[in-house]
């Protein structure tokens, strides 16, 4: 087959994208009610208040963090929210500098350099929050793989009572329920948490979701069922 061959519209799919694993599509079906509690979790925070930490539960394939980026999306078409999200892969950003640099990163990218020590991106992320009573939702998925968790929970949760306007919320995103039982009782104190766990998809949901995506991925008529 030659490249001109290969660049012609494709006979199979109308829209590969939606086969991919990191799409994310309009409507999540049959995680209606999780979605609804990760948007009254974070409510207070879009409303400029501090609000409770959230930590989320599941299985790997449940939509932990397909339902998470779902809300995320919606924040940023809001007007007028003072909530600034930072979305942090905890596999790639496993300890707390790395963390605080990638939402340092994301929010002031103009300071985002080498060289600057934790307590400098600290007191440069506090001076930012405080500056307009912003809300910074912070958002770790797979945050079980962070090396030194209960000195990032420490830090997190220290900003709120380090700043006089604005605070931090914390959205945790785990495959492992019981995560939280390694940390340190200090750590735990500091957590004014929800939770939401996320059950399996059943087999008749999984046989709906696949059938919606091939909908939109494939041509008509070029899978059969």
């Amino acid at each position: 087959m030659s490249l001109d061959d290969m660049l012609k519209e494709s006979k199979i799919f109308s829209n590969r994208e939606v086969l991919s694993p990191h799409y994310i599509p309009k409507k999540l079906i049959f995680r209606d009610k999780e979605i609804e509690s990760i948007e009254r979790a974070l409510a207070p925070s879009l409303k400029g208040e501090r609000g409770r930490n959230l930590f989320i539960y599941g299985k790997t394939g449940t939509g932990k963090t397909t339902c998470t980026l779902y809300v995320i999306e919606e924040i940023k078409n809001l007007p007028n929210t003072r909530a600034k999200i930072s979305y942090v892969n905890c596999r790639i950003y496993n300890t707390r500098y790395r963390v605080l640099n990638k939402i340092i990163s994301d929010h002031l990218p103009t300071y985002a350099k080498r060289g600057y020590g934790a307590v400098d991106l600290y007191e440069k992320l506090t001076g930012w929050i405080e500056e307009d009573s912003k809300i910074l939702v912070v958002v770790l998925d797979e945050i079980d793989m962070i090396k030194d968790l209960d000195d990032l929970i420490y830090t997190l949760t220290r900003i709120n009572s380090d700043i006089k306007a604005g605070g931090v919320t914390m959205v945790g995103i785990s495959n492992k329920v019981t995560f939280k039982e390694d940390l340190d009782p200090r750590s735990l104190s500091t957590l004014y948490e929800n939770e939401l766990v996320f059950s399996q998809y059943y087999a008749n949901e999984l046989y709906e979701i696949i059938k919606d995506r091939a909908s939109e991925g494939f041509k008509p008529n070029a899978i059969d069922d």
